[in-house]
């Protein structure tokens, strides 16, 4: 699941945004759980590599 937030009139607003058309005022975006396509938005929007749950989990 992917979670995005965008500032607001009184602070930041949660969207529920197609996974390929994620705002460009976007502030925050929480992914939990996401699936392969939610994963490779986020890696393309921010061109970032996302650590896999392997990788997390050795933090």
């Amino acid at each position: 699941m992917i979670s995005v937030y965008v500032p607001g009139p009184s602070g930041l607003v949660a969207l529920d945004p197609a996974v390929d058309l994620l705002p460009e005022n976007a502030v925050w975006i929480d992914l939990n759980r996401p699936t392969q396509a939610e994963e490779a938005a986020v890696e393309a929007f921010f061109e970032i590599d996302v650590p896999t749950h392997e990788e997390r989990v050795e933090i």
